[in-house]
């Protein structure tokens, strides 16, 4: 057997560069990464060809996954001067080898053996996770230490297989990681992940539920036991199988997993296949978990040492070292020459070492003191496999637990995706609204009541005819960069608004198109602006206070770099941004700036108070990692919630639930272009076919009630007329669909879940509809691509939610104009826009009241897509969050909002 070293490589920069300096630093080790693992599949038959074909069919896997592991693979294969497929081939031996029963018989078995000891029974009240990774003896020579700084994200470090993503780590938030054989038989009838890009990805997350979340929604092909832990004090073991995972926590502050499932759900209802190779699982966890439950209280390192040093039962033992290895204990091996490593973590032998500190010494466990630097040591030895015993720390990484902690004046709260920029109004969605209505405010604001108030202006004047408004400046307003607000600053702002170029949302309600076109914007002294229109309007102020048009938000010109392009927004709201880590979190801090309005708060508008310093915008795509979260106080607000949480979210004693009627759309949209739903009957039937009321009552747990009309129900407007619409008639939609001939035809139903609504309402009209003979399938699309597609008109029907637009005109502009100039408009009908422009300028609230009755009738007869029910504004919050209220513009409020 040979003694080597573990080269430690340090990689940073983007996917493709970390993948580059990988491959060149690692490719001797790669090189015999590929021989290894070849020879072994060859060995029972499975040419190389044909492990590079079944490789290739993880890519699609890989890329939906996480498309920026992809592009690290690709990077590793360019540096190492191997083939893609190779890489992905070594990232899933795994589901390669134990899908395969041919070839796990010639495998040597597993044998590994992970513990975790709680700071409550550690003797100096540090967390330890340690394991024995027990694999076949050419595992000597593959590993490798890889040091990760990405562009964006934590560091991260991960002893691997050369080539290979990750196997046991910890990044710089003092998330844990360490992963143990497990056979179930589920493994290998589904296309999941590799197991490495599950681990990278896990590490990749700046908070404990994220990383959970991570395993919860990842598809998997084989079963897995991974361990996590985070250094201020959490364990979990999760059995994972390709459809289920089960957990277990630690009991009398211990946590130990060996390599069979013991939870008492998976016994129920997982064949396990592990014992049948790993029998020896079943004596290794009893005994580890004696020998330290025996010492909870007083635990050190040295006892893990111990644990994972027991010889019973050798060689298929705790600890695999042959006796002639375990003489050699305390040995360095010298370094072998590999190409261009950065430094190397020595080799030492044996299960464990007992020795402390000192350096180059080896030790198991990762320690999860604050500000101290931790170590990575490893041992190594086998008979028939390699047993390495992990401390994934590092001198030079310094991990603080301090990162995970919530500091003294911070809020923090999840986001169920990041923003999609910073610019308002411009590349933008739900949460990036709602983050950055926190950083900028425009000349009016909506109240709670749907009506327009003043936010930058103290006054607003309207000339007799309709075609002037006048706003006047209030005093002592700031930007976050102490310049005073002056008039010059809005006009630069408005023209920007209204330059083509920057891809406003709402350029088309203020250039002709939509409800009148703004001709000038002046400034006639510092405290006054003057906005000519060419016709009159009475959406106006409305419009610019939509929230999806950014609150037409007054930027400082320093938020534009000197070539013109967006920089930051440089705004006048509460807080101010402090750092966007993309994918991760979004930090704003408050600006001491800032100039309140005397009113009491009033929906967008009236006074504001940055109660906390810091509001922290935290990334947790996951509902249920976002709930685990809460409920453990690693954020204090889950504003993501939807219905189905409330009645869970109630239940929970250190959490309360605010929830308020909303008038955001939810719905189904159908393309009237698609040759298919061209037909109106078609699209009737499938209203028909659907029962909206008990649709409604089921999707939002009863907090929503059934709607048809884009007049949402706590609108003004919302009549008689609104209340009307389709009624569940399956004779009368089969006859509407045999009129039409239809035959069946499969219709693609697009839907996300990100927001559970789509998704759930989906499913439901999909088995309501088959009810009536129409065939629909489902695509579950990430919530990007589906609005992607929305805004390119290019789907057959879709599940989708619109944002509370506060006025009927709004609404029913959000949905109606022309497809060929905006594909994302669903509802063309040329006589139903003359309806909208003339209901855009009436004022008088009868006349208007009748524009939109004709218009609710006449979307029912076209049929363009089917309303559903109005949601509802939900948000859980830990009980020592103050102030918070939900409320009708579904857009979460975090100023005047303390934490005690």
């Amino acid at each position: 057997m040979t003694l080597t070293a573990f080269p430690l490589i340090d990689i940073e920069g983007d996917a493709q560069q970390r993948g580059m300096q990988y491959g060149r630093a690692a490719g001797d080790r790669i090189a015999l990464s590929i021989r290894t693992y070849r020879a072994a599949y060859e060995k029972v038959g499975l040419d190389w060809s044909r492990t590079k074909a079944l490789a290739r069919r993880f890519v699609p896997q890989i890329e939906a996954f996480d498309a920026e592991s992809m592009r690290e693979i690709e990077g590793i294969a360019a540096g190492a001067e191997v083939e893609p497929e190779e890489i992905v081939a070594l990232n899933a031996r795994s589901e390669l080898l134990y899908a395969h029963e041919q070839l796990e018989a010639t495998e040597p078995p597993d044998g590994c053996t992970g513990v975790v000891v709680m700071p409550a029974a550690a003797r100096d009240g540090r967390l330890i996770h340690a394991q024995n990774w027990d694999w076949r003896v050419e595992s000597v020579d593959l590993g490798v230490v890889l040091r990760i700084r990405p562009a964006s994200g934590p560091a991260i470090l991960t002893f691997v297989e050369a080539g290979t993503l990750a196997r046991a780590g910890l990044n710089e938030h003092g998330i844990a990681l360490t992963g143990n054989f497990l056979k179930s038989a589920e493994d290998g009838r589904t296309a999941g992940v590799p197991l490495p890009l599950i681990r990278r990805t896990i590490l990749k997350a700046p908070l404990y539920a994220q990383a959970l979340g991570v395993v919860f929604r990842s598809a998997r092909t084989i079963s897995n036991n991974m361990i996590l832990s985070h250094a201020d004090g959490e364990a979990v073991s999760l059995e994972t199988c390709p459809q289920q995972v089960f957990w277990q926590l630690p009991e009398n502050g211990v946590l130990v997993h060996a390599n069979h499932f013991k939870t008492p759900g998976a016994l129920a209802r997982v064949h396990d296949k592990s014992l049948e190779t790993t029998p020896d699982s079943l004596y290794r966890d009893r005994r580890v978990s004696e020998f330290l439950g025996e010492r909870a209280g007083r635990l050190g390192e040295e006892d893990v040492i111990e644990a994972l040093s027991d010889r019973f039962g050798s060689p298929r033992a705790v600890c695999r070292a042959p006796s002639a290895v375990r003489r050699a204990r305390g040995r360095a091996a010298r370094p072998r020459r590999r190409s261009r490593p950065s430094s190397s973590t020595p080799l030492r032998e044996g299960c464990a070492s007992r020795r402390r500190r000192s350096r180059n010494t080896s030790t198991p466990s990762i320690r999860s003191r604050a500000h101290r630097k931790r170590r990575h040591k490893m041992k190594s030895t086998s008979l028939k496999s390699t047993s390495l015993g992990f401390a994934a720390c590092l001198a030079a990484l310094s991990l603080a637990s301090a990162h995970a902690q919530p500091q003294p004046g911070t809020l923090r709260v999840q986001l169920n995706a990041d923003m999609r920029s910073t610019e308002p109004g411009v590349n933008r969605d739900d949460n990036t609204d709602a983050v950055l209505m926190h950083m900028g405010e425009g000349l009016v604001a909506l109240r709670e009541d749907t009506s327009v108030g003043p936010m930058l202006a103290s006054k607003v004047e309207v000339a007799p005819d309709g075609l002037a408004y006048t706003f006047t400046l209030r005093d002592g307003v700031k930007f976050h960069n102490d310049a005073p607000l002056a008039a010059d600053d809005v006009v630069w702002s408005w023209k920007r608004f209204l330059d083509p170029a920057i891809g406003w949302r709402c350029l088309p309600e203020f250039d002709g198109r939509g409800m009148t076109k703004v001709l000038s914007v002046e400034a006639p002294n510092p405290k006054t602006v003057v906005f000519k229109l060419e016709r009159p309007t009475g959406l106006l102020l409305t419009t610019m206070a939509r929230p999806d048009c950014g609150g037409s938000a007054i930027m400082h010109r320093s938020s534009v770099g000197a070539d013109g392009k967006w920089k930051e927004p440089v705004g006048t709201g509460p807080y101010k941004l402090k750092e966007w880590r993309r994918g991760q979190f979004i930090e704003v801090v408050r600006f001491a700036g800032y100039a309140s309005r005397a009113e009491p708060m009033d929906g967008f508008t009236g006074g504001k108070k940055a109660e906390v310093e810091t509001l922290r915008y935290v990334v947790i795509p996951d509902a249920s990692a976002a709930k685990t979260a809460l409920y453990s106080g690693a954020i204090d607000a889950f504003t993501g919630a939807s219905s189905a949480d409330v009645p869970e979210l109630r239940a929970r004693p250190e959490v309360k639930v605010e929830v308020s009627p909303s008038m955001n759309i939810v719905g189904l949209l159908f393309q009237t272009k698609d040759p298919l739903l061209q037909d109106v009957r078609i699209r009737r039937a499938l209203a028909l076919a659907v029962d909206t009321p008990e649709l409604a009552r089921a999707v939002s747990e009863g907090l929503s009630k059934p709607n048809n009309s884009v007049v949402p129900t706590s609108s003004p407007y919302y009549g008689a007329v609104q209340k009307s619409g389709y009624k569940r008639d399956l004779a009368q939609a089969k006859k509407l669909l045999a009129e039409a001939g239809y035959q069946g035809q499969p219709i693609k139903l697009l839907t996300n879940k990100r927001y559970p609504v789509c998704f759930d309402a989906a499913v439901t009209v999909q088995a309501m509809a088959a009810e009536a003979g129409i065939k629909i399938e489902l695509e579950v699309l990430d919530w990007a691509t589906q609005l992607d597609r929305y805004n390119r008109g290019q789907y057959q029907s879709m599940a989708f939610v619109y944002s509370s637009r506060l006025d009927p005109s709004l609404s029913y502009e959000s949905v109606s104009g022309p497809k060929s100039t905006q594909p994302r408009k669903v509802w063309d009908n040329a006589e139903a826009q003359r309806v909208l422009a003339e209901s855009m300028t009436v004022a008088d609230k009868a006349k208007r009241q009748a524009l939109f009755d004709e218009l609710h009738r006449r979307m029912l007869d076209d049929a363009p897509m089917l309303v559903l029910f109005n949601g509802a504004d939900t948000a859980g919050l830990r009980k020592s969050v103050v102030g918070y209220k939900a409320w009708a513009a579904d857009k979460p409020r975090f100023w005047n909002v303390r934490v005690q």
